[in-house]
């Protein structure tokens, strides 16, 4: 009896666990699976054995980074489909992702500053600009209209373009 006591609590090198430990793990998850064994019997792993405990390591961290990156990607939605980036249609390497972003925020740098012009003009002329693409696009055609004020415009002379007959 001793023996086999001895013999089922030997560690066995590679996994770096008991013979016992291997076969409980074995049980809990046949138990685990026992509603997908049959789909379980369809898949071959034929590269299992040359698996190290160091390789299995690695995936097991490669797996963890992977789920709290998907937990990041969804927290915003429910689904992949209703993600605010799934205009993106091919992967991103990492150079891609930085890339972007940063085009995302010189996007963002863009629009602030837009923005700001649009709240100067309307406290300076009363001009409400629709911040809007067309309505941006407008006042850009417009502003082209205008003449070269030669220097720093003078803010008292924008006045009288309150009023939409005066302009």
């Amino acid at each position: 009896m001793t023996q086999y006591a001895a013999l089922i609590n030997r560690t066995v090198e590679p996994l770096q666990a008991t013979i016992f430990e291997i076969l409980w793990a074995r049980d809990r998850c046949g138990q685990d699976v026992a509603v997908h064994r049959e789909r379980l019997n369809q898949v071959i792993l034929r590269q299992a054995p040359q698996y190290t405990r160091a390789d299995f390591t690695e995936a097991e961290q490669f797996i963890a980074v992977y789920v709290q990156h998907l937990v990041a990607v969804l927290a915003p939605c429910s689904s992949i489909e209703q993600h605010p980036w799934n205009w993106i249609a091919q992967p991103l390497s990492f150079e891609g992702d930085e890339r972007v972003l940063s085009l995302l925020d010189e996007f963002l740098r863009t629009v602030r500053k837009a923005d700001e012009y649009c709240e100067w003009v309307q406290e300076t002329t009363g001009i409400a600009i629709s911040r809007t693409i067309l309505g941006l696009a407008h006042t850009s055609s417009t502003l082209a209209l205008l003449p070269d004020a030669g220097g720093k415009l003078l803010e008292h002379l924008l006045v009288p373009c309150q009023t939409q007959a005066n302009r």
